[in-house]
C-alpha cells in the first residue's frame, strides 16, 4: 500500500497558484508595510531636521491615548511611539485590504495607477484629517495641514504603485490570468 504524500504537497498539487485570498492578503499586507514605512520614515525626516526624532509619533500617541493637548506633549515617550505604530500597523492594514479589495474588483484601475493613488490619497486624507478635528481638536493644526497633505501624498504614491506593481500582467502567473478571465465571464453572462 502505497503512502499519501505530505499534506502540503497535496495542497500544492490541488492548486498551482495562489487563491483569490490568498492575492488579497498578500496585497494587503504588503501594501499596508509599504505605507506605513513611508509614513514613517516622512515624519522621521522632519523629526531629525528639527532634533526631535520621534517626537510627531510620541505626540501624536501622547494626545490619543493619554487624551493631552498637543501644545502639552513635548517629551519623547517612546511607549506612545510604540502604540501608535500598532495602531498604524492596523490602519494600514486596514486600508490595504480594502484598496486591495477594490482593485481586485476593478479589473481596470491596476492599469491606470493615478485613480488608486487617489482613491488611497482621499482615503487618508479623510481618515487623518476628519478624525482628529472631531475628537482631538488642535491635532492636525500641530502636525501641520501641509505636511499631512504632503505625508498622505508620499503614502498613496507608494502604496499604489505596490498595488499597480503587484497587478502588472507580467507579474501575474499564467494561473491567476486565467482565474481572472473565468472570473470575467461568470459576472458577465451572470448579469
Amino acid at each position: 500500500m502505497a503512502e499519501s504524500p505530505p499534506v502540503h504537497e497535496r495542497r500544492q498539487n490541488a492548486r498551482h497558484g495562489p487563491t483569490p485570498m490568498e492575492d488579497l492578503l498578500y496585497d494587503s499586507f504588503y501594501s499596508a508595510a509599504v505605507g506605513g514605512s513611508v509614513i514613517a520614515v516622512f515624519y522621521l525626516i522632519f523629526d531629525l531636521i528639527a532634533g526631535q526624532p520621534l517626537y510627531t509619533p510620541s505626540m501624536v500617541g501622547s494626545v490619543w491615548f493619554l487624551n493631552i493637548p498637543p501644545d502639552q506633549a513635548t517629551e519623547v515617550r517612546l511607549d506612545m511611539v510604540a502604540y501608535l505604530t500598532l495602531f498604524h500597523f492596523a490602519a494600514f492594514g486596514t486600508t490595504g485590504l480594502m484598496i486591495s479589495y477594490v482593485v481586485s474588483k476593478m479589473r481596470r484601475t491596476p492599469r491606470r495607477p493615478i485613480v488608486v493613488t487617489v482613491l488611497i490619497f482621499i482615503w487618508l486624507q479623510a481618515g487623518v484629517v476628519i478624525p482628529p478635528s472631531l475628537v482631538r481638536p488642535g491635532l492636525v493644526e500641530a502636525l501641520g495641514f501641509w505636511r499631512l497633505l504632503a505625508g498622505n501624498l508620499l503614502t498613496a504614491s507608494a502604496m499604489a504603485a505596490f498595488i499597480w506593481h503587484a497587478h502588472r500582467p507580467s507579474t501575474r502567473t499564467p494561473e491567476a490570468a486565467l482565474a481572472e478571465g473565468l472570473d470575467d465571464r461568470r459576472t458577465m453572462t451572470s448579469a
